[in-house]
C-alpha cells in the first residue's frame, strides 16, 4: 500500500493523489477519482466538519463484496439512502476516521479499531491528535495509553541502600546515594512518631482497667494467623496474665503446616480456640483481587468482621491484632505522620474514623457478611481494637529466637517461607502483574527502618519463587481469570507532540481544554524532536517513549502543601496517582485524575 494524501474536491468526492512505492528508482503517481462520505458516526449519522467520522466509500468499480464472508460483508457494505451516489447508494465502510479541516483539506486522524477506554469511556486516539495539531505551534501529533506501572517493569530494579525498598513500588526516589525519600521523612518524624507507642506496662495497665467493667471471664479476643507474630503475641500475653480465646479465619487455602502451629499452640497454652469461615471466601477473594490486586484486604476484613461479631455474643470488648509494627506503619501510621500529626489521640480518633468507613464500604464483604452488625456505628463504642505490638518493640531476630526456646511453633513447610496461607501466592502474583511491584514491600520496608528486620532479610523474603501453575490453579478454584498485567484501571492518555518553537505543554493543555471534554485532555504532554514512523509510514505507538512518572507541567506553579490537612491530602493524592508530589494549587483532574479514582480518594 501507498501513503494515501486526500484533497477535498466537493461535498461528495475527492481526488486520491497516491504515492506509489518506488519502482526502478522512479516515483509513479496516479489519479484517481472516487465518490466519498466524509464522516459518519456510529449511527450513520452525518458529522460536522472538524468532527471524526468514519470514512465512506462508493466509486464505479466498488467490488460487490468479499467472497463467502457475508457477516463482513454485512457489517462493511450499507445501502445508505441519505445521499445519492449514482451508483445505487452503496457505500463502503472503510474503517478509517477522518474529519473535514477548516481550510478544505481531509484529514487521516487512524483507525476506528484504534478506540482506547479510560476510565470507562471509549474515545478515538486520532481526534485528540487533531485537536493538538490545530495548535499552530505543533507539526505533529500522537496519542497513546500509558500506565504509570509500566515503566516500573523495565530496567534494572534499584533497592534503597538502607531499608531495601525496591524502586518499582510507587513514588520512590532515591537519591544519589542510593536512600529512598520515605527513609529520608523518618528521619526528620522519628523522635515525634515514638509518642503514639506504649510499653508492655501500659498494656498490662490497659487489661486492669478493662477487667474491672468486663462481662464475662475472658480480656480479649486474639486473632491468631498462625504465623510468627501472631504466635509470639500470643505467648506473651499469656505470659502477662492476658485471659484470651483466640480466632483463626479459615479461609480454605490455610496451610496444614499452619493448623498444624495453631492447635499446637493453643493445646500447649491451654487456651480456648476456634476456626471461623464463611461460605462466601470465593466471592470475597475475587472481589479482593479485583479492588485492591491482593487477597489480604479481603481476608483482614473478613476476620475483623467475625472476630466483632463473636466478640459482641460472648460480651468481650477487646480484639487483639499481631499485625508488626511495619504492618501497623503501612495501614495506620503513613498517612497520619505525612500529614505531620503526631498526637496520640488525635490519631487514635483518625484510625477510628477510618476504621467506620473501611467497614461501611460496599464490598463483598460489607454485602455479604457485614449489613446488620455495621447498620450504625453502635459497635465501635463496644468493641475496640488493640494492637500488640504497639506495646511491644521487638525485632525478627529475637522473635524467632523466643519462638524456637519457649514454644511449639515451627515454620511451615508447605509454604515456603513464615506465611500460613497458600493463597498468598495468588495475591502477590496478580499485585506484581496489576500494580507493577510486591505488596509485601511497603510493611517490609517499614519493619527494616524500625530495627525489626534486617535489609538483607526483608529483600530475601520479597524474592518469592511462585508457582505460576499453583496460582492458575487457585485462580480456577475461586472463580477468577488470571488478569493481563496491561490491563489496568489506572491507564492515562500521553500525546507526544513536535514542535519548532518549543511551545510549553501548559499552554498546550489550555488549548485542548477548549477543544476538547475533560476526559479527553491527556495527563501527560511530552515533546518529541520527530514522531516515530513505521516502514508504512504511519506512527508507531509501540516505539513511543515513556512519558515519565513526574508531577505533569500545569498552569499552577508547585507550591507545597504545609498544614497537616494539606499534607494529609497530598499523601492520599500522591498514592492514588502515582506521582512524587503533589501541590496545594494542583488541580486533580489535570494531574490524571478520574471519576473512578475520586471515588478511591
Amino acid at each position: 500500500m501507498g501513503i494515501h494524501e486526500w484533497s477535498y474536491d466537493n461535498d461528495i468526492s475527492v481526488k486520491a493523489r497516491t504515492k506509489m512505492p518506488h519502482r526502478k528508482k522512479e516515483e509513479v503517481l496516479k489519479d484517481i477519482r472516487v465518490e466519498v462520505e466524509l464522516g459518519f458516526d456510529r449511527l450513520g449519522r452525518r458529522v460536522p466538519p472538524r468532527v471524526a467520522g468514519e470514512l465512506w466509500i462508493a466509486h464505479a468499480g466498488l467490488t460487490t463484496g468479499y467472497l463467502d464472508q457475508p457477516e463482513l460483508n454485512a457489517e462493511r457494505f450499507v445501502d445508505h439512502t441519505a445521499r445519492s451516489n449514482g451508483h445505487g447508494h452503496r457505500w463502503y465502510r472503510s474503517g478509517d476516521l477522518v474529519a473535514l479541516l477548516d481550510d478544505s483539506a481531509l484529514t487521516y486522524l487512524g483507525r476506528i479499531d484504534e478506540q482506547v477506554k479510560i476510565g470507562g469511556i471509549r474515545l478515538e486516539p486520532g481526534e485528540v491528535e487533531a485537536a493538538l495539531e490545530q495548535h499552530p505551534a505543533v507539526r505533529r501529533a500522537a496519542v497513546r495509553l500509558w500506565s504509570p506501572a509500566t515503566v516500573r517493569d523495565r530496567g534494572p530494579r534499584q533497592h534503597c541502600v538502607r531499608c531495601g525498598l525496591p524502586s518499582d513500588v510507587p513514588g520512590t526516589a532515591l537519591d544519589g546515594e542510593g536512600v529512598c525519600g520515605t527513609c529520608h521523612d523518618y528521619d526528620r518524624i522519628k523522635a515525634q512518631a515514638q509518642a503514639w507507642f506504649r510499653t508492655p506496662d501500659d498494656l498490662v495497665a490497659l487489661r486492669d482497667r478493662a477487667r474491672a467493667e468486663r462481662r464475662g471471664t475472658v480480656d480479649a479476643v486474639h486473632l491468631l494467623s498462625g504465623g510468627k507474630d501472631s504466635t509470639y503475641s500470643l505467648y506473651r500475653l499469656i505470659e502477662m496474665g492476658f485471659e484470651v480465646v483466640t480466632v483463626t479465619l479459615d479461609n480454605g487455602y490455610i496451610s496444614e503446616g499452619a493448623k498444624q502451629n495453631i492447635r499446637r499452640s493453643v493445646a500447649d497454652l491451654g487456651v480456648e480456640h476456634r476456626f471461623v469461615s464463611t461460605e462466601h471466601m470465593d466471592a470475597i477473594f475475587r472481589d479482593s483481587l479485583e479492588r485492591y490486586s491482593n487477597v489480604c484486604n479481603g481476608c483482614y476484613k473478613t476476620i475483623y468482621t467475625l472476630s466483632m461479631s463473636l466478640a459482641r455474643q460472648h460480651g468481650i470488648d477487646t480484639i487483639i491484632t499481631g499485625l508488626a509494627r511495619g504492618q501497623l506503619f503501612e495501614t495506620r501510621l503513613a498517612d497520619t505522620f505525612a500529614a505531620r500529626q503526631f498526637d496520640p489521640t488525635v490519631i487514635d480518633e483518625w484510625i477510628m474514623e477510618a476504621r467506620k468507613a473501611y467497614h461501611h464500604i460496599d464490598d463483598a464483604v460489607y454485602q455479604l457478611l457485614e449489613r446488620d452488625l455495621f447498620r450504625d456505628d453502635s459497635i465501635f463504642d463496644a468493641i475496640g481494637f488493640l494492637d500488640y505490638y504497639r506495646y511491644v518493640d521487638v525485632d525478627l531476630d529475637d522473635v524467632f529466637a523466643y519462638l524456637g526456646a519457649h514454644t511449639v511453633w515451627q515454620r511451615p513447610t508447605d509454604t515456603g517461607r513464615s506465611t500460613n496461607c497458600l493463597i498468598n501466592d495468588v495475591g502477590i502474583f496478580v499485585h506484581r502483574q496489576r500494580q507493577g511491584y510486591h505488596n509485601y514491600a511497603l510493611p517490609y520496608s517499614w519493619d527494616v527502618r524500625l530495627g525489626h528486620k534486617r535489609r538483607e532479610a526483608a529483600m530475601d523474603e520479597l524474592d518469592d519463587d511462585i508457582d505460576v501453575g499453583r496460582v492458575r490453579q487457585i485462580l480456577a478454584e475461586i472463580g477468577h481469570e488470571l488478569p493481563v498485567a496491561d490491563d489496568r484501571a489506572d491507564q492515562r492518555l500521553a500525546a507526544y507532540y513536535v514542535s519548532s518553537t518549543g511551545v510549553g505543554t501548559a499552554e498546550l493543555r489550555a488549548h485542548l481544554t477548549a477543544l476538547l471534554p475533560e476526559y479527553m485532555v491527556p495527563t501527560y504532554l511530552v515533546p518529541l524532536p520527530e514522531i516515530p514512523l513505521t516502514v508504512n509510514g504511519k506512527f508507531d505507538r509501540n516505539a513511543l517513549p515513556d512519558p515519565g512518572v513526574g508531577r505533569p507541567e500545569l498552569a499552577s506553579a508547585y507550591v507545597a502543601p504545609s498544614t497537616e490537612t494539606e499534607n494529609r491530602l497530598a499523601a492520599i493524592w500522591r498514592d492514588m496517582l502515582r506521582l512524587p508530589e503533589v501541590g496545594v494549587h494542583d488541580n486533580f483532574f489535570d494531574l490524571g485524575g478520574d471519576s473512578v479514582t475520586s471515588v478511591r480518594v
